[in-house]
């Protein structure tokens, strides 16, 4: 864990200056996100439904952390929240709910996508407090999963219509690794006209194909 610490401060550091670089605990931050990364590999050994396991890992990659994409935005609910049929990639739909709206600034611009609740979990005690920000941006294809991320966030984290959003914790749907899996595809309103060099990049393994 040492040396992953050491390798973040080292990136961190290295990084254009921002506003972030001034306010931000780099140690402190640096601590938190690799204990984020080692629990998020530790899911895919943990979750007997996981398309990976331990021999994979290694093929799992991320982006140096950068804390630019570290976002304090603002956060607006819509009045009526709205249900509909989100498409995956296994040409199925799931229910959602889009709940409102999120804007960031970002790469010296702003950008504005919505945020979801899956309807099914919403019945779920244990995944009530879950927003879901599936989103597509420039690197799709090439430096990451063509398909796009995720991000998962708690309502609860919204203050005074505010919420902090972290692109260095985005990450790969299943269907990166694996067919057999039915992957939320980002709606059109979530495709963000920027590369997000942050999170999960490609996965560098061979693609699976999930057993019965």
């Amino acid at each position: 864990m040492r040396w992953m610490i050491a390798v973040l401060v080292l990136a961190l550091t290295s990084c254009k200056t921002s506003d972030n670089r001034a306010t931000v605990d780099i140690g402190q931050y640096a601590s938190e996100l690799a204990d984020h990364r080692t629990s998020y590999l530790a899911d895919f050994i943990r979750d007997p439904r996981s398309p990976l396991d331990s021999t994979d890992l290694q093929f799992i990659k991320f982006f140096d952390p950068d804390v630019d994409y570290l976002c304090t935005c603002a956060y607006d609910k819509y009045e009526q929240p709205q249900p509909f049929p989100m498409a995956t990639y296994a040409g199925t739909v799931q229910e959602y709910i889009k709940v409102g709206t999120v804007t960031c600034p970002l790469a010296s611009q702003s950008i504005t996508v919505e945020l979801y609740q899956n309807m099914k979990m919403l019945r779920m005690p244990m995944y009530r407090n879950r927003y879901f920000l599936p989103f597509r941006d420039h690197t799709n294809g090439e430096m990451t999963y063509g398909g796009g991320r995720y991000i998962d966030l708690k309502v609860d984290t919204i203050i005074d219509n505010s919420i902090t959003i972290d692109f260095n914790k985005a990450y790969n749907p299943w269907c990166a690794y694996s067919d057999g899996y039915a992957c939320p595809i980002p709606p059109v309103a979530n495709h963000i006209d920027l590369p997000i060099i942050a999170g999960e990049a490609a996965y560098v393994g061979p693609h699976k194909v999930k057993e019965d």
